[in-house]
């Protein structure tokens, strides 16, 4: 009885641990990891990189020499015969060579000499495939991490949107108390506690379609990370601005150096060259080495039919002399698929140009709005302060005040959209110059140019 009591015991504390790690919230820093270990498109993509690895063994090892090892029975209805009596006159005999039954087992070495270097090709093919994979697999990290940070902070502006309404809703019902006083004491009319009950309202409609898009965003971020259950992210006040460190010009050359999607139509330049030394390969002749240790019975001498071994050496030729210009339209075909990759290549570099350039202007502007908008928020805050005092000294009406606390709520949802869209673009920039994954830090602090 006691051990059951114990096994409970320790079933119901695992379940509380993990009901609570479950819901313990993560923070920007916990989710970049859990999508690097959990996402199953990054598992995925790591997959491909593994195998294509292995090709690139494989296809060394189709360069070394092969041995093998085949053993063979054979048994023939008919066996070889000479009739004596056509060498020895007068002499009516014939004589069989070996029996019904062939064995033989054969140990052989192959290996390539001159194979119009396709074989060396081949490897550096499979080499280039496997770094086309890890290029593949930063791409894919980039757009990932790319993912998180605007799930993040997304899930910073619902949260801080629903603080932001729920500070006006606590000033509403003081609002809506004190006017409450005054309709008991005659000096207001009912229609001023109805115009703040009503404003109430439009808050707590607010709320709840804060509360569903928290909800969606949640499943999002539990699919993109691969989590049993839903997590919410840690709410944290997004950084202050700081300055770039680096001019837009700057931004460029870093993108065309580190974008991983560059790199891709490199490496498929690469291999396209490779592909068309492979195809003309095919126009000269091939030679393999054989050699081989043979132990059969009969051998080489029938006539005894007795178990013996002997060794054979030859040199293996073959040269493909026409195949309607098959080779040689391959050849084309490649070319053409080298010209395709150069005017992508063209068109990828025009694109990340483009994008770092869009993400910097909105960066730039993002900035100036958080400006203004924190200018406003504070033109608003003592607004309402210098409404709230007119009001309680029955100077200013129920209406101003409440357009007043509007106007003050409005500016403070305005001024965090302003801060969390700078971190947005920031991350869209990060992105953009290919920094996102590989270097969370890459703008430092200093004089923006």
């Amino acid at each position: 009885m006691n051990y059951f009591i114990k096994f409970v015991f320790i079933v119901s504390t695992l379940s509380f641990w993990f009901s609570a790690q479950a819901q313990q919230p993560l923070t920007l820093d916990e989710a970049l990891q859990f999508v690097k270990l959990n996402n199953l498109q990054l598992l995925q993509q790591q997959d491909n990189q593994r195998l294509a690895d292995l090709e690139t063994k494989i296809m060394h090892a189709r360069r070394l020499p092969a041995l093998d090892l085949s053993f063979n029975s054979v048994y023939l209805s008919e066996v070889n015969e000479i009739d004596i009596g056509k060498v020895v006159p007068l002499v009516e005999q014939k004589l069989s060579l070996g029996g019904h039954d062939r064995l033989e087992l054969q140990a052989g070495i192959k290996q390539p000499v001159f194979t119009g270097f396709k074989l060396k090709s081949a490897e550096n093919l499979a080499k280039k495939a496997a770094l086309g994979e890890q290029a593949k697999l930063a791409v894919a990290t980039n757009e990932i991490y790319h993912k998180v940070y605007i799930l993040y902070y997304s899930a910073q502006s619902l949260a801080n949107q629903k603080a932001i309404l729920a500070a006006s809703s606590k000033r509403l019902r003081n609002q809506l108390e004190t006017a409450r006083n005054l309709f008991e004491a005659a000096q207001v009319m009912a229609f001023d506690t109805l115009q703040v009950y009503n404003q109430i309202l439009v808050l707590r409609i607010e709320e709840a379609r804060l509360q569903r898009a928290q909800k969606l965003l949640g499943l999002q971020v539990a699919r993109l990370l691969d989590l049993p259950k839903t997590r919410p992210f840690a709410v944290e006040k997004p950084a202050v601005p700081t300055p770039l460190g680096k001019s837009l010009a700057e931004l460029k050359v870093a993108a065309l150096q580190i974008r991983p999607e560059l790199e891709g139509v490199r490496l498929a330049q690469r291999i396209n060259l490779l592909q068309q030394k492979m195809a003309r390969a095919d126009f000269f002749p091939a030679f393999f080495a054989q050699g081989t240790f043979h132990y059969a019975k009969p051998g080489l001498d029938p006539v005894n039919n007795r178990w013996m071994h002997y060794f054979s050496i030859g040199l293996n030729a073959q040269w493909n002399l026409w195949r309607w210009q098959a080779d040689v339209n391959k050849v084309e075909q490649l070319k053409v698929q080298a010209n395709s990759l150069t005017l992508q290549q063209r068109e990828l570099v025009r694109s990340i140009e483009y994008e770092v350039s869009e993400s910097f202007e909105n960066l730039t502007f993002s900035r100036r709005q958080l400006q203004l908008a924190e200018e406003l928020q504070a033109q608003q805050q003592e607004r309402y302060r210098i409404v709230s005092i007119q009001h309680q000294n029955g100077v200013a009406a129920t209406n101003e005040l409440i357009t007043a606390e509007t106007d003050l709520t409005r500016a403070q949802l305005q001024k965090h959209q302003a801060l969390v869209q700078y971190h947005i673009y920031l991350a869209d920039l990060r992105r953009a110059t290919g920094s996102i994954a590989a270097n969370q830090g890459a703008f430092t602090a200093g004089e923006e140019k």
